[in-house]
């Protein structure tokens, strides 16, 4: 008989039957499962993705608002095609570094670098925008002469600027020549030789490339380099001015010897520090020395009245320069002869007599002086006798009796009085009546002193003599009246 209880466990054992709907249907859920948590992880994925490239367009974004701001569309002519090719260039260098770079600490610096090759574009457009600018103020003719008004002159340029200076000058002013890259990448101008006249090319020669033959300048030294000099000969004439109408009426009127006056003005040449420029300057804009060009120097010459000439060039190789520095401190001396003698006379003059017989010098020495200040009424400008201030200031100072005085004209002294009058407090309206009211009729004023007509001067001149040269009043009135001028002030 069978044994029922194994048949039973082994029934259990066996697998139990399922159907293939059952396991299909098992099947698809997990598949479901499955999908849903790759769609969940993709989710996320794409997400953190999104927040990645997000945060990395807000970097890009924030690289490129640094990016240094530059329109080519601003430049010069010359410079427009250049800059834009250089920009693209530089942008795209930018926006390649931004990405590369992007999360790496070096990326600020990369792109510092590139910002500053940007930059440098903008530089240049403005240094030659002001260039042009500075050219158009050289070569100007019609100036401001401030008051209110215009006055022709001529350009600030030294005429000693020579012919390859003015021309670079010239077509550096126009855009004439192409901006180019050289072999180390640096910017460059490129000026056609044709551009130049051929005698500056052949004095020039070493200026101008070899191999081209055209002249090539870095970008950098365009505008800083062969920029023409400006007249420079003020020192030279302020100098001049102090030896012929300060140092030597000075020493004449102190009764010094004429080698103690030599050698004051020896000094004061020998003080004269000339630079380069001021001596070409002064030689050609003050001298009147012309220059004649050749190659590797400049000749100066000049004719005198009679035709002779008279050259300076260079004797030693190292320029013209050593040469007129000679000349022109010896240019000083020139007329020191003649001033020296004006003055000394009047001087020795003065002290020449002892005893009585000295009024009778002054006498003549006043009456030779009212001679001189009448015949200036002969070449007054305007209604009535000397009526013209500056004729008249001028022609004062000419006389050696004034020559050590302060001589000002009623304008110069008003305005020095509505200036003090002012720092007290005074308006301008209550200054300018006080000084016209000080001021009254005076035709001048000597040494602070106003002088009003003939008379006042002539006394303003005894009185600064001693007691035994000085005349009486009533001496004084007889060269008054013997002169017969009229020199009062206008009512």
């Amino acid at each position: 008989m069978a044994n029922i209880a194994l048949i039973r466990g082994a029934a259990m054992a066996a697998p139990q039957y399922t159907s293939w709907k059952d396991a299909l249907q098992e099947g698809l859920k997990d598949y479901k499962n499955f999908r849903n948590a790759q769609a969940i992880r993709l989710e996320r994925e794409r997400i953190a993705y999104q927040k990645v490239m997000q945060e990395r367009n807000k970097e890009l974004a924030g690289d490129f608002k640094n990016m240094t701001n530059f329109d080519p569309a601003g430049a010069p002519n010359e410079y427009r095609t250049y800059f834009t090719q250089k920009l693209d260039t530089y942008r795209n260098m930018y926006a390649q570094a931004a990405k590369e770079y992007a999360g790496d600490p070096r990326k600020s610096v990369v792109l510092n670098d590139i910002n500053l090759k940007i930059a440098s574009l903008k530089d240049i457009m403005d240094t030659a925008k002001q260039a042009k600018l500075d050219y158009v103020d050289r070569e100007r003719t019609i100036r401001d002469d401030g008051k209110g008004g215009v006055v022709t002159m001529p350009t600030t340029n030294s005429k000693a600027n020579d012919s390859f200076t003015m021309q670079l000058d010239f077509l550096r002013s126009r855009g004439a020549f192409q901006v180019i890259d050289d072999e180390n990448g640096n910017p460059v101008a490129v000026f056609n030789a044709e551009q130049f006249p051929e005698e500056t090319v052949a004095n020039f020669a070493g200026k101008f490339d070899k191999q081209s033959g055209n002249l090539i300048v870095p970008i950098e030294k365009l505008y800083s380099e062969n920029i023409p000099f400006q007249t420079q000969t003020k020192r030279y004439k302020e100098a001049m001015q102090k030896v012929h109408d300060e140092i030597i009426p000075k020493l004449a009127k102190e009764r010094f010897d004429r080698s103690f006056v030599d050698d004051k003005v020896n000094s004061v040449i020998d003080s004269l520090e000339l630079t380069d420029e001021e001596k070409l300057s002064i030689a050609v804009d003050e001298l009147g020395f012309e220059t004649e060009e050749y190659a590797g120097g400049i000749l100066f010459y000049k004719k005198d009245e009679e035709g002779d000439m008279t050259t300076i060039k260079d004797k030693n190789g190292n320029g013209v320069y050593d040469e007129l520095d000679k000349f022109i401190k010896d240019s000083f001396k020139i007329g020191v002869e003649d001033t020296w003698n004006k003055y000394n006379g009047h001087y020795a003059k003065k002290e020449k007599v002892d005893g009585p017989t000295k009024k009778e010098e002054t006498f003549e020495d006043i009456k030779s002086l009212a001679s001189s200040l009448s015949e200036l009424t002969q070449n007054a400008v305007g209604m009535g006798p000397l009526q013209e201030p500056t004729d008249l200031i001028s022609a004062v100072k000419d006389i050696p009796a004034f020559a050590t005085s302060t001589v000002e004209s009623p304008a110069a002294r008003k305005k020095i009085v509505i200036q003090l009058l002012k720092k007290e407090g005074l308006s301008d309206k209550e200054a300018n009546a006080i000084a016209e009211e000080q001021i009254g009729n005076a035709l001048l004023y000597i040494d602070k002193k106003p002088i009003n007509d003939l008379k006042a001067l002539l006394t303003f001149y005894n009185d600064s003599l001693s007691s035994t040269s000085s005349l009486s009043n009533s001496e004084l009135q007889q060269i008054i009246n013997e002169t017969m001028v009229d020199w009062s002030s206008p009512k």
